[in-house]
């Protein structure tokens, strides 16, 4: 896991929009495990990231 961050880290082009997002997730979801937060209500950008990790609720840690 630690190897693929890393790797990400090194890209030299921006990923999408909607690659960030699920990035985002996975890594929360790995890292933190299910979201437990209050969802976002005016921050759009907070929204769909708190979505994409939110629909990863119940993996496995391991398995993200």
């Amino acid at each position: 896991f630690k190897a693929a961050v890393e790797e990400l880290e090194k890209l030299t082009h921006k990923p999408s929009a909607a690659d960030s997002m699920d990035l985002y997730g996975l890594y929360q979801q790995a890292t933190i495990g299910d979201n437990e937060t209050e969802m976002p209500s005016l921050d759009i950008k907070g929204r769909y990231n708190w979505d994409a990790w939110n629909n990863l609720n119940g993996v496995q840690m391991k398995k993200v």
